[in-house]
């Protein structure tokens, strides 16, 4: 470790490398300066080999460009987080070679390979491979989406509800199987559901 760092090495200053202005009057995100993004990521990737990253570098890339978010201009973005057995493989793939020829494309892609979950209904996490991927809001996002969710799905996939606002409460249930035991706890602790939200009444949770 360097000695400067050293001295204090849980000290973190967030850096900041740029600031996007809001000025946008549509995304500036497309399929090709998603390229160069994809592009000019990949080319750095090698530079930080055997080198100490702050936690900004090292998981939060995006918080050193303050701002970010208004190069998608003022319709935004919708993220999008799924994942699928370790069985699955192989149709995860397919997923991700669809969505290429959809015109629905997504600069930052963040791919994660999780282990075992737990054992809670309502818990996301399970083995298997995740993604999460930040589309621009344009027309025919919400069927693409659905469509996403229905691919998902069948391969015995689920969303992340913590970055989604749209999935259909019967694709819900369907991806969590397990939902109706925490509904009966719910139920049981709250039972005059003074404890309520646009999400849970979306999902038909109550």
């Amino acid at each position: 470790m360097p000695k400067k760092l050293a001295k204090n090495p849980l000290k973190f200053d967030a850096p900041q490398l740029l600031t996007v202005p809001n000025v946008f009057p549509v995304s500036a995100m497309n399929k090709l300066s998603f390229m160069a993004i994809g592009e000019t990521y990949y080319r750095l990737g090698g530079t930080y080999s055997g080198k100490i990253q702050n936690l900004s570098q090292f998981y939060h890339m995006l918080d050193l460009v303050s701002g970010w978010n208004n190069a998608y201009g003022p319709r935004g973005f919708a993220q999008h987080q799924f994942l699928v057995p370790p069985n699955a493989m192989d149709e995860f793939k397919d997923i991700i070679r669809w969505i290429q020829t959809t015109g629905h494309y997504s600069a930052l892609n963040v791919f994660k390979l999780f282990g075992p979950g737990n054992r809670a209904p309502l818990s996301f996490p399970m083995a298997g491979w995740n993604v999460a991927m930040d589309f621009p809001n344009k027309p025919g996002i919400n069927e693409f989406l659905n469509e996403l969710d229905r691919r998902a799905l069948e391969f015995g996939g689920r969303v992340y509800t913590a970055k989604d606002s749209r999935v259909s409460a019967e694709t819900f249930h369907a991806m969590y199987p397990r939902i109706d035991e925490w509904i009966a706890v719910r139920r049981k602790v709250d039972p005059l559901r003074v404890f309520a939200s646009d999400m849970a009444r979306r999902l038909e949770l109550l």
